[in-house]
């Protein structure tokens, strides 16, 4: 009988133990479920708006629960954003995050059977969207008889991304907003920004071309025509440009 004692003593302190445990899980719970992520940041974005970032990661309750965004940031897959190469989401506080976003290094785009393909600067497709992302140039003369998605585009010259490279670096160094890249059978250049068609030719002297095309902008904006800049000549005693109107062109 006195063994029986000590059983019960032991049985009745782990039932204890187990009930404070519980209450204690509970009370965590409770309160890690009220734990919500109320000021958040984003950096790195381009493609898409701070909101647009925000309604995406952060779309339910549950996702801006603190406690479970920390887990599934820490251990989870993370979601899968057009455009988005990878995401990293840093704790300033338990109410308080900044998303860095890091996104794919997209040069162009082309046009193709109702889709634009976004490729980097290897020509490679990274992106199959219907939208149009302001910034980014669509490139158009190139031939294709077939596409898939993560693969090189299938061009004659592969070089070709390079000097779109070039050209798109050129453009955001000098602030010009070309909307179109165009290269014709022999690969001269041609752009487009609004009505305005510039003609570039080879990739030669590109930089000193740009440049003057900066130079020239303010002159011809608003005017609607052809600007000839393929035959510019680097150290030339006089620097000119032709620019046709575009009822001059249909004269000829």
């Amino acid at each position: 009988m006195n063994q029986m004692k000590p059983k019960k003593h032991r049985k009745k302190r782990i039932l204890i133990i187990l009930g404070v445990l519980a209450v204690l899980l509970a009370a965590l719970f409770l309160v890690a479920g009220n734990i919500t992520i109320k000021e958040m940041s984003v950096t790195g974005n381009e493609f898409y708006t701070s909101e647009e970032i925000r309604d995406m990661l952060f779309d339910t309750p549950l996702k801006r629960n603190s406690i479970y965004c920390y887990l599934t940031n820490r251990f989870g897959e993370q979601q899968t954003i057009p455009f988005i190469e990878r995401y990293q989401i840093e704790f300033h506080s338990l109410s308080s995050v900044e998303v860095i976003i890091y996104e794919k290094n997209i040069i162009g785009y082309i046009e193709y059977l109702g889709s634009n393909l976004f490729f980097d600067r290897d020509g490679v497709i990274v992106e199959s969207s219907s939208r149009v992302i302001e910034g980014i140039p669509r490139v158009s003369g190139l031939t294709l008889d077939h596409v898939i998605l993560y693969q090189e585009l299938p061009v004659e010259r592969q070089d070709v991304f390079e000097e779109v490279l070039n050209l798109t670096q050129l453009f955001e160094r000098n602030e010009i907003p070309v909307e179109e890249i165009y290269f014709d059978k022999n690969y001269n250049a041609q752009i487009q920004i609004g009505d305005i068609t510039v003609r570039l030719g080879e990739n030669e002297n590109m930089d000193l071309k740009i440049a003057e095309l900066k130079n020239i902008l303010p002159e011809i904006e608003g005017l609607s025509g052809t600007l000839y800049l393929e035959d510019y000549q680097e150290n030339a005693v006089n620097t000119t440009y032709v620019f046709k109107m575009d009822h001059e062109e249909e004269g000829e």
